[in-house]
């Protein structure tokens, strides 16, 4: 006899599958209720990461443990789940377990048909590409109780009208909110109850239980808060994207900088924190490469932006970190330029002018550090599948990959192989050196 939705899901629970035990509570339900559910679900029941005397919490590593290993939320196809790892848990099954397990696979294959039959791109539960960034800036600005009275509004007036479609949309909503709030209160008991005889690391937790208690429910008032709500927001999202972190952290920044609430070294600490959690995480998956303009069209702004982030953030982080490399006799940077840098593209002048600055930037590095032991080398890209093609319109894209003599474009890891060689101990005999990885359309 198949087990009841309520036995399959407390089954499921019981094995660590949080996002499938909550998937399975309601199989009548719309698509959207039933992946809201399970996100619910998962907030509430999510492993609580140990505090580590960090600046940031959580930090560490998104994943712990193993739960959540069969079904599991994603960007790309709303959820995802590991048929070999089901059929492996099959296998040593209990029996009651064995009902709950089959019942979910036979679900999720019965969806599976069914989703193959979408075919538009950029669909809910559809097979196109649904990669988003969340609103980080609208968080640290209107906190999510704000984002809950609009949810709730919304659901009233969907009720109003009829629309069943809105309703669960906004159902859905409700329940992602509230298993975010039952993960935000589990951390902060968690901050709460630790008994620490340390000074130093209870001064931390006392300052981030103090930030917490406030974002991301409310708005953030200082630097300190926005880092620490842009660092939560980041790990809701499993560590996927870290967003304008320029655009949305420096408002605040530049505000406690001027009434003296926060030191430059002290807000350059606090944002190493937040890319270590991205190191850590690998969510490396941002880009910014400005508005499309021709030159005599161009506003001031975009150029100064672009070229403050792509050139300048590139000066600021080796400045910051060189002196230490030196410290300690050994160092790799990689800097990223383009083959923008190389060639120029048209309707991107202040990333072209940008990727180049670097390109010197680099040569000019590597030089002053030789007999440092650290080396300094840049990489120039062409059309790689990253975030920042989608600030481009298809024309330009469609321009950018004609140029390349493969004929299509490069792929991440492909980058990322010849980065991991520029940092590694083999390479010691290159600095300020350009490598191209364009698919031949480099020149020179």
């Amino acid at each position: 006899m198949s087990p009841t939705p309520s036995d399959s899901s407390r089954i499921l629970h019981g094995l660590d599958e949080h996002f499938a035990a909550g998937y399975m509570e309601e199989p009548d339900a719309s698509p959207v209720c039933r992946w809201s559910r399970a996100v619910r679900r998962r907030f509430e029941h999510r492993a609580v990461p140990s505090f580590g005397n960090d600046l940031l919490y959580p930090s560490g590593p998104v994943h712990i443990g193993e739960e959540n290993r069969l079904v599991s939320p994603t960007y790309s196809f709303t959820w995802s789940w590991n048929a070999t790892a089901l059929e492996e848990r099959l296998e040593s099954a209990t029996p009651e377990e064995r009902d709950a397990l089959a019942a979910l696979r036979s679900d999720l294959r019965e969806l599976d048909t069914r989703l193959e039959l979408i075919t538009t791109v950029h669909t809910v539960g559809g097979r196109g590409y649904t990669h988003s960034v969340p609103n980080y800036g609208r968080v640290l600005r209107e906190g999510l109780d704000a984002h809950a009275e609009r949810v709730a509004g919304g659901l009233e007036a969907a009720r109003e009208s009829g629309d069943a479609t809105r309703v669960d949309l906004y159902l859905g909503l409700q329940d992602v909110l509230a298993g975010i709030r039952a993960w935000h209160g589990r951390l902060c008991r968690h901050l709460g109850d630790l008994d620490l005889a340390d000074p130093f690391a209870s001064g931390r937790r006392d300052a981030l239980l103090a930030a917490l208690e406030r974002v991301p429910l409310q708005p953030a008032r200082s630097f300190f808060e926005a880092v620490v709500a842009y660092n939560f927001v980041y790990y809701l999202d499993d560590c996927d994207n870290p967003g304008r972190v320029d655009q949305e952290l420096f408002p605040f920044y530049e505000r406690d900088l001027a009434a003296h609430r926060v030191t430059h070294d002290d807000a350059v600490l606090l944002i190493g924190c937040l890319w270590a959690n991205c190191d850590t995480n690998g969510g490396w998956s941002a880009g910014i490469g400005g508005t499309n303009a021709k030159v005599w069209e161009m506003e001031i702004e975009d150029w100064r932006r672009v070229v403050d982030i792509d050139l300048t953030g590139t000066f600021l982080c080796c400045r910051a970190v060189v002196p230490r490399m030196i410290e300690g006799g050994y160092g790799r940077i990689v800097n990223i330029a383009s083959i923008a840098g190389k060639e120029g593209n048209p309707l991107a002048a202040h990333y072209s002018a940008a990727k180049a600055g670097v390109i010197g930037f680099t040569k000019s590095l590597g030089k002053e550090c030789v007999g440092t032991g650290v080396i300094a080398n840049c990489i120039a890209p062409a059309v790689i599948e990253t975030a920042i093609l989608k600030q481009n319109t298809p024309e330009q894209n469609d321009y950018l990959i004609s140029k390349i003599p493969m004929g299509r474009v490069g792929q991440p890891e492909e980058v990322a192989a010849l980065i991991a060689w520029l940092s590694s101990e083999d390479c010691s005999f290159s600095t300020g050196a350009v490598y191209d990885i364009s698919g031949g359309r480099a020149t020179y």
